[in-house]
Formats: C-alpha cells, sequence, structure tokens
C-alpha cells in the first residue's frame, strides 16, 4: 500500500521469481479486500470528518463549459476527475480522463469535446451516478459506497448538495496506512 500512496501507482504488477507477471493489483481491490473485514477495525466507524479523510480542495466545472475545458482542468490540476455542477453549484455528476474513452479509439467522435458537458455526458449514459457522501458518514459507510457503485472517488457534499471535498482510493489506503502504521 505504501507503494501505491507514496508513488501514486493505480496498479501493480505481482510477479514470480522468473519475472513472469502473474496479476496486477489495483488500489481498487485492496480497498475492495479491507473492506471484507472492515468490522476488525475500530476507526472504520468514525466519521469523514473525525478521520479528517479525503481532500477539502475539489475542482468543479459547469455543466454548461464544453468538455474539452473540464478535460484540460484535469490535465492542468493532475487530478482523475473533476464535480460537474449546475448554476447553484450542486453536484450533479463527475467527468473523468476515462470518460476521454468517449471520443472513440481513433478519434471518430473527437467533436464530443466541443460539446457542454451535459450534453457528452447524457449521450454517453442514460443517469449519472452522483457517488457522494456527507462529513458525518462513517469511513465503512464511504467505502461500502465505493465498492457498490465501482468508483475511485466520491464527492463530500454539504446539506445543499454542494461539493467541499473527495475522497479517493488513495485516502482510503492513507486511512488504513495511518491507523495500522503499515509500511
Amino acid at each position: 500500500m505504501q507503494i501505491m500512496i507514496q508513488q501514486k501507482i493505480h496498479r501493480i504488477p505481482m510477479i514470480d521469481e522468473k519475472g513472469t507477471i502473474l496479476t496486477i493489483v489495483t488500489q481498487f481491490q485492496v480497498v475492495k479486500t479491507l473492506s471484507q473485514n472492515i468490522q476488525q477495525f475500530a476507526f472504520a466507524k468514525d466519521s469523514i470528518s473525525q478521520l479528517n479523510l479525503g481532500s477539502r480542495s475539489v475542482y468543479t466545472i459547469h455543466m454548461t463549459k464544453p468538455c474539452i475545458e473540464a478535460f484540460d482542468l484535469i490535465r492542468k490540476k493532475q487530478v482523475s476527475g473533476v464535480a460537474v455542477v449546475n448554476e447553484d453549484g450542486f453536484l450533479v455528476g463527475n467527468l473523468s480522463s476515462s470518460d476521454l474513452k468517449h471520443i472513440g479509439f481513433q478519434g471518430e467522435k473527437i467533436g464530443r469535446l466541443l460539446q457542454p458537458i451535459e450534453m457528452y455526458v447524457q449521450l454517453e449514459r442514460d443517469n449519472i451516478p452522483l457517488y457522494c457522501v456527507r462529513e458525518e458518514d462513517s469511513l465503512s459507510s464511504a467505502i461500502q459506497k465505493m465498492i457498490e457503485t465501482n468508483s475511485h472517488r466520491l464527492y463530500i457534499i454539504n446539506s445543499e448538495k454542494i461539493p467541499i471535498g473527495v475522497v479517493s482510493l488513495v485516502d482510503i489506503l492513507k486511512c488504513f496506512v495511518s491507523h495500522l502504521s503499515i509500511e
């Protein structure tokens, strides 16, 4: 886990003594494995706020902006996703670097980058899943939501549904490392 955290590595190959890759372990798989034994970790009952979990810096973009601006923000801020908000600042969706796949593998749909985010997302998804938590939610419930939704991040929202932070897989791994002194 330390290597994944310190070097910001999302996947680690597991190799045998001959150098043959046996499997690839992902951050998501590690968190999923931890979730299967979550009752063993007393701190998992603590709230996101109590654990100071996640980042209170969340990058947002308005849903009427062109997609290319969102991907540029992702690149400039060196994050993997941004929160999509409406005119009131309410969280309405997420756009991540993996959404670039919707322009096609040969770029045949590159014009979609000039479309408003709301149209781009609507073309590719019937429902925008809102993966969010509140500061009073427990670490355990946040992990469960990530596993159930196959998500790599959850937005922390306030009572008005305005994003105030983000919890990533790395944040969860850091929490376990700090509480268990894993090296």
